[in-house]
């Protein structure tokens, strides 16, 4: 592999591990359309990937407790009162496409 694809790859991953849906999203063309088999319907250009991005960050995603328990704390939709549980896709998408 090149230093330039590294570079690449380096890069991306820093994009999504910022948890930042705008960042994530400026990697993606206007019109792209991404499929995910773990999602039912396209996320359709830059706006489509953010959307979902931050949905899901905000209502699936958990980090750990710091230390070394590997405990996990509650989403941020969680943590702020929003909803009492880890939401699954399903869920997500349900409330999405409603």
């Amino acid at each position: 592999m090149t230093e330039q694809t590294v570079q690449l790859i380096d890069n991306l991953l820093a994009a999504w591990n910022s948890h930042d849906p705008a960042r994530v999203a400026s990697w993606y063309t206007e019109d792209c359309y991404g499929l995910d088999v773990a999602i039912a319907r396209p996320q359709i250009g830059r706006e489509g990937v953010q959307a979902m991005f931050a949905a899901y960050y905000n209502f699936c995603w958990q980090t750990r407790k710091p230390g070394k328990s590997g405990s996990k704390r509650g989403t941020a939709c969680m943590m702020a009162g929003l909803t009492g549980h880890v939401w699954s896709f399903d869920e997500l998408f349900e409330a999405v496409l409603a």
